[in-house]
This record gives C-alpha cells, sequence and structure tokens, in this order.
C-alpha cells in the first residue's frame, strides 16, 4: 500500500524480512541503469526519468523492475491473479534463463 510492496516483497523473500526494501530498490536501479540498452526498449517514458522515478521510495514497480530483480537475484518469479490463486499469468527468469539465450 505504501508503493514499496514490489520492493518489501523481494526483500522479504531474499532476507526474511521486509525491512530491506531499499537496499533491494536500489540495486534494482542500478541494475537498470547498467543495462539501460535492454531495457531502455521496454520503458515508454525518457529512461533518465524512469530511473528517477523508480529511486524515489513509494514508487511502484512493475513488469520492467521484475524482470531487473530476478536477473539480479537469479531466482525464479512466478506471478498469480489475486483473484484466482491458482492461475499463473506470468513467469519471470524460468529455468535460469539468461538474456540472449545463454541460460
Amino acid at each position: 500500500r505504501d508503493g514499496n510492496c514490489l520492493f518489501r516483497s523481494f526483500s522479504d523473500q531474499l532476507y526474511g524480512t521486509p525491512e530491506h526494501h531499499a537496499l533491494v530498490r536500489d540495486r534494482c536501479s542500478q541494475y537498470l541503469a547498467s543495462e539501460r540498452d535492454y531495457f531502455e526498449q521496454f520503458v515508454a517514458e525518457p529512461f533518465d526519468e524512469f530511473l528517477a522515478k523508480i529511486r524515489r521510495e513509494g514508487e511502484w514497480g512493475d513488469d520492467v523492475e521484475i524482470e531487473a530483480l530476478s536477473e539480479i537475484y537469479d531466482c525464479r518469479v512466478e506471478i498469480y491473479y489475486a483473484a484466482y490463486s491458482q492461475a499463473l499469468m506470468r513467469t519471470f527468469h524460468e529455468a535460469g534463463q539468461r538474456r540472449g539465450g545463454g541460460g
């Protein structure tokens, strides 16, 4: 509800507490900046504006950030519809696949 839910979720699963959400957000924004050539194609707004926005506390994350975090932490992420607990919507970083087919 505070806009940090994506980063709190990753923090909780990776560090055992949601309290490291700022660290997760920071790592995400740094990774997105370093991988700009790849991620820029998925962002509708100017990329520098996107980076400035995602660095702000309370700013929501979306598919781009989930993809980045799945790569940073080398983990599979499954997204489910909230209304249908068994309905898988999307999987990120399936079977440890890397971009470019190097997985």
